[in-house]
């Protein structure tokens, strides 16, 4: 499942010229739509109570989100919307966000 969403993204090699040399090479999640580089495969990451990183959600209205929960996203990729709340988080203990890649 995890492939699946993850080519429903876009993924590509961090390209040498500007990045750290630690981070030549590291394959990146991008949004398939605009391109917008949101986070690096390397922090992708299973929550404590998850079936994995990668699964299918359903709010109460009946949407399915299918996420892939990352440690972190790269600066300025995401744009968030609302403040975080617990209410109807899928993650005990965590707290969520309306996000969308910064178009």
């Amino acid at each position: 499942r995890l492939r699946s969403v993850l080519r429903s993204l876009q993924v590509e090699d961090r390209k040498s010229e500007g990045a750290p040399s630690s981070a030549v090479g590291e394959k990146l999640i991008c949004c398939r739509s605009c391109g917008s580089k949101i986070s690096a495969i390397g922090k992708v990451v299973a929550l404590e109570g998850s079936d994995g990183p990668q699964a299918a959600y359903v709010t109460k209205l009946g949407t399915i989100h299918q996420t892939v929960t990352v440690r972190s996203t790269a600066k300025r990729s995401l744009l968030c919307f609302g403040a975080p709340e617990n209410k109807g988080s899928w993650f005990p203990g965590y707290s969520w966000t309306d996000a969308h890649c910064s178009l």
